[in-house]
């Protein structure tokens, strides 16, 4: 008797024609490969639903979480100049803080300099503030005769002025850093530019308070410097005056 026990062809051992002939001892399988084949079917017809049903999911923004970093806040300000006057080493005793200009000048005992505050507390920069960004711009007015390089030196806290007052007498004591927070070139034929110089440290410590804000003096790298040279910037008092640009962050 011939008993058919033919099984799935995943159990790659279905029999044709429906079994063994016991009697003979003959059997004969089928060939494993079908098996495998149809395994490898099964997985495609898997995968295609996967996609199909991937296809149709809605992303609604609702559910989503965003995750964020915290970003400071960033600002910018220009404060108006609070004074503005240069000083003559030859008219040591005369104020020219309602000149149109503010010259700066090396020339033996004929030394020039030029002083600018601007009122910085008029931004109300939050003491703990980030300065990011300072800088002095000034227009030049008339360019030096030959190439000169200005530095910006940030004025002593102890030395109070007022452009109305202002004398090379009264700062004859060099009352600002030795070292200047910036230096810039000023070349020939320069008329009309405008130069700036990077003043953020000092910005920086008026905001903190760690320095009183009076300002900065703008001198010739080489004073007393011969043959002479002077260039003259516009003052407040012009058309274009001394300008302060702050970016900070809080």
């Amino acid at each position: 008797m011939i008993r058919a026990q033919c099984g799935i062809l995943l159990l790659g051992c279905c029999e044709r024609g429906g079994g063994v002939d016991r009697a003979s001892g003959k059997g004969r399988r089928v060939r494993r490969p079908l098996a495998l084949l149809a395994f490898l079917t099964l997985i495609a017809v898997g995968v295609v639903a996967v996609y199909a049903a991937a296809a149709n999911l809605t992303v609604r923004s609702d559910r989503l979480t965003t995750f964020g970093t915290n970003q400071a806040a960033s600002a910018s300000c220009s404060p108006a100049v609070a004074d503005d006057a240069y000083v003559d080493q030859k008219s040591t005793a005369s104020n020219f803080g309602s000149a149109a200009t503010l010259n700066v000048a090396s020339r033996s005992n004929r030394n020039k300099r030029s002083y600018v505050r601007f009122d910085v507390a008029s931004c109300a920069i939050p003491s703990g503030s980030t300065v990011m960004s300072a800088s002095v711009a000034l227009a030049v007015a008339s360019a030096p005769a030959k190439n000169r390089t200005y530095g910006m030196h940030v004025v002593d806290g102890t030395f109070s002025w007022a452009e109305a007052t202002l004398t090379w007498n009264s700062q004859s004591t060099s009352p600002f850093a030795a070292t200047a927070t910036d230096s810039q070139s000023v070349t020939t034929g320069s008329t009309g530019t405008v130069v700036g110089w990077d003043v953020r440290p000092d910005v920086q410590a008026f905001v903190a308070g760690t320095r009183p804000n009076n300002g900065w003096v703008l001198r010739d790298a080489t004073e007393s410097a011969n043959p002479a040279s002077e260039t003259q910037f516009r003052s407040d008092e012009s058309t274009s005056p001394p300008a302060l640009t702050i970016t900070y962050s809080t």
